[in-house]
């Protein structure tokens, strides 16, 4: 009994990590290093979303370091490789990298860098159209990701109030 025991013991942690967690969305679309972006629908249309359903933002100031940064935190590319989510609307030529000060490459959308607002739950866009750091954030979208809509679907720029 204490051979079968310690054979189990020994055996239990190989087994687990083989069947991995389980619960989780596969979001790699079966590329290991890649970072994949997709959609959902927002509150008007459909946005940008990181693998963990976190609404992605862009901003219209100049940059966004220090303290803007632990607000708005910069989506980073976990690898070299940025793909669009199987089924998105996404145009993957579109999607790209920069570097950061700190040599961390962030995902950009249309050369625009891509962020997640922390004070966020996942499947919210409550950050959008806030007002900070020197520039307006907004939900970003496949076909636009500066375009603001109305609810009848008619764009608001360039007069956004902003």
């Amino acid at each position: 009994m204490r051979r079968s025991v310690a054979l189990l013991l020994i055996l239990l942690p190989a087994l687990l990590a083989a069947c991995g967690s389980g619960g989780s969305e596969d979001t790699s679309n079966g590329t290991s290093n890649a970072t994949v972006v997709g959609t959902r629908q927002g509150d008007n249309s459909l946005v940008l979303v990181d693998g963990a359903n976190q609404t992605l933002y862009v901003f219209t100031g100049e940059s966004c370091d220090g303290s803007c940064a632990d607000v708005w935190r910069p989506f980073v590319a976990k690898g070299d490789v940025v793909e669009a989510k199987k089924g998105s609307t996404l145009d993957e030529n579109l999607l790209g990298t920069t570097k950061r000060g700190d040599g961390s490459l962030q995902v950009t959308y249309d050369d625009n860098p891509l962020y997640v607002y922390e004070q966020e739950a996942a499947g919210e866009t409550t950050g959008n159209g806030i007002k900070s750091f020197g520039g307006v954030w907004r939900a970003a979208r496949p076909e636009n990701p500066f375009e603001r809509k109305t609810t009848t679907g008619v764009s608001c720029e360039p007069n956004c109030g902003y």
